[in-house]
């Protein structure tokens, strides 16, 4: 029979060590929160179409006329947005918009106008020969 010895080594002590202690002058303006930070970005969002409403406001004038949907009848302006801000042009009234409403409309316009034109062309037999 063999007899089982265990060797039992003793616990460690802990070390404690002297810490210096450094006091810290400035102060230390606590972390942002997110509900925070999400308000904060939410207020310059809307201040923001604002300040794009301004603008708006102080640009050159053109003169526009939207004509009429026949396909959407019930619908009687033409809404445009600018950077958050909404500019409603009524439509078969001629009226002033700022330069900057008028250039959008413009753009968008001539790309419907020559996308109506390639339709036209993609379903005209002859123009497919």
């Amino acid at each position: 029979m063999a007899i089982a010895r265990t060797k039992t080594t003793p616990k460690a002590k802990p070390v404690i060590e002297e810490v210096e202690v450094v006091e810290v002058e400035e102060e230390v303006e606590p972390e942002m929160t997110v509900a925070k930070a999400k308000k904060t970005l939410q207020n310059q969002v809307e201040k923001f179409a604002y300040k794009v409403k301004e603008q708006c406001d102080k640009a050159p004038k053109k003169s526009i006329f939207i004509p009429t949907d026949d396909r959407n009848p019930d619908i009687d302006s033409l809404e445009i947005n600018l950077s958050g801000y909404r500019y409603f042009i009524p439509r078969g009234v001629e009226c002033e918009v700022p330069k900057p409403i008028y250039d959008i409309w413009k753009e968008s316009y001539e790309k419907t106008l020559a996308a109506e034109r390639k339709i036209v062309r993609a379903k005209d037999p002859v123009a497919n020969l």
